[in-house]
């Protein structure tokens, strides 16, 4: 029997870009990397009928390469952080459980979650930035306004 390489995206067969789980984790969880959304999965039955969520939970669990496409590679490159960067691992076992997929899914959701901007206020006087908590500037000394009321 040969074995024959596809794309863990779309199915396409043939040898592709070889990119790492953790990277993948991080364009889907961290960067919104949505094949489905995307149209590059125009056939779910590639993906063994899977929906978006319960590929996200294949993601999540995944610990292998991913063998990408010519075709998918430069959709997915938008949403990784530099180069693919692959590890070598050929094998991963993965859960089909409906349960176990959204639990891991979950848990990459909030590993991965994007971090929120830091509050930043001025000064509303001398425009120095100071602690959002601030009531007196620490530059010129006035009294911030409660502007909101």
């Amino acid at each position: 029997m040969i074995n024959m390489a596809v794309c863990d995206i779309c199915g396409a067969f043939g040898s592709g870009t070889l990119v790492s789980a953790e990277d993948m984790r991080k364009a889907v969880f961290k960067n919104g990397f949505n094949p489905f959304a995307l149209g590059i999965v125009t056939n779910p039955r590639t993906l063994h009928n899977v929906t978006f969520e319960g590929w996200k939970g294949i993601v999540a669990q995944d610990t292998s390469d991913w063998n990408i496409c010519g075709g998918c590679m430069p959709k997915l490159g938008l949403y990784l952080e530099g180069k693919p960067k692959p590890t070598g691992v050929t094998k991963a076992t993965v859960s089909i459980s409906p349960l176990v997929e959204t639990l891991a899914a979950k848990e990459a959701e909030l590993k991965y979650k994007p971090e929120e901007p830091a509050a930043k206020k001025y000064c509303i006087y001398c425009g120095f930035q100071m602690r959002v908590e601030g009531i007196y500037c620490p530059k010129c000394g006035k009294r911030q306004v409660d502007v909101s009321r």
